[in-house]
């Protein structure tokens, strides 16, 4: 009676050791993709950030460029754009 008790408590022990190694296994695996997910946004994070600098910095040399262009282009006062009327 001694052995089978025994046996019962000892098969109890073995599983709930199983399960608390499984249990662990599992947590460690979801720490794992956390980390894995934490990882990827923080690297979209930084695309996107350097996409909007990219961007931003483009606006600005457009916005330069044109500016430069257009007070080469306009004529000016009206005797500047008389002068160029007649010239045609």
């Amino acid at each position: 009676m001694i052995a089978v008790a025994d046996s019962a408590l000892f098969r109890a022990h073995l599983r709930d050791r199983s399960q608390l190694a499984e249990n662990q296994q599992q947590e460690d695996e979801i720490r794992t993709m956390q980390l894995q997910v934490q990882a990827y946004l923080r690297r979209g994070r930084l695309r996107a950030n350097a996409k909007r600098q990219r961007l931003e910095q483009r606006k600005l040399e457009l916005a330069t460029s044109t500016g430069s262009s257009r007070k080469t282009k306009r004529p000016g006062s009206p005797e500047r754009m008389a002068k160029m009327l007649s010239e045609s």
